[in-house]
C-alpha cells in the first residue's frame, strides 16, 4: 500500500453519513498536541459509535505518519499516545492501523524512512 498521496486528516474530522470506506492519515505533530478530549471524541465517533455517525461506513484505515527531526531522528510520541487510546476502545467496524513509511512534511520535504507501511492492527 502507498499512502504518500493520501490527503492529511485531522483528529477532529468526523465522518459523513455517505462515507463507506475511509482512509485517515494522521500526523505525529497533531497527535502529540491532541488533548485527551480530542482523542476520546475521535475514538467515540470513528470506532465505538460509528454506526450512529456514519451508518454506511464499512471499513476504516488509519495511517499514522511520524515526524523526522533535523537530526533525522524519528519522533512517535503522539503515535504512542494514540495507540494507547486505541487499545482501550472496541471498534464496531473493521479497522486497520498502519505506520506510514513516509514522514510528515518538514521544509516542504517528505522523508521515506522504511520500504513500506507497516500494519500495526
Amino acid at each position: 500500500m502507498d499512502f504518500s498521496n493520501q490527503t492529511i486528516g485531522s483528529i477532529d474530522f468526523s465522518p459523513t453519513i455517505q462515507a463507506r470506506n475511509i482512509t485517515l492519515v494522521l500526523e505525529e505533530q497533531e497527535l502529540a498536541t491532541a488533548t485527551w478530549n480530542q482523542m476520546e471524541r475521535f475514538f467515540r465517533v470513528w470506532c465505538e459509535e460509528s454506526k450512529s455517525y456514519a451508518p454506511n461506513l464499512t471499513a476504516l484505515t488509519i495511517v499514522l505518519r511520524p515526524s523526522v527531526s533535523a537530526n533525522n531522528e524519528i519522533t512517535m510520541l503522539g503515535i504512542q499516545k494514540f495507540l494507547t487510546h486505541f487499545q482501550a476502545v472496541r471498534c464496531v467496524l473493521p479497522t486497520n492501523v498502519y505506520l506510514d513509511n513516509w514522514s510528515d512534511t518538514k521544509n516542504y520535504t517528505r522523508v521515506e524512512y522504511m520500504n513500506a507501511p507497516t500494519r500495526l492492527v
